[in-house]
């Protein structure tokens, strides 16, 4: 049986964003991974998702602005998506 390659696209898009990740958002992930792990709700740590996705949208437009961005487009269509 082939390999499923949505399976393997997603697998590398979630190795992209693990390594490419930042102090702050690293740090966002694992309070809401440990709050989720002590019995919390998604609804009790929606906050922190919602600042993780502005961090992570804010980190990437800074990224792109300082003119640093071609090293990020490694492994993709140029458009930011991995192929």
């Amino acid at each position: 049986m082939p390999d499923d390659p949505s399976a393997s696209k997603a697998a590398r898009v979630g190795d992209y964003l693990l390594a490419a990740q930042t102090d702050r958002q690293r740090d966002l992930s694992a309070r809401i991974y440990d709050r989720l792990k002590a019995g919390a709700e998604v609804d009790d740590v929606r906050d922190l998702i919602e600042e993780l996705s502005r961090t992570g949208a804010e980190d990437l437009r800074r990224y792109r602005v300082a003119g640093q961005h071609q090293g990020m487009d490694r492994g993709s269509n140029g458009n930011g998506v991995v192929r």
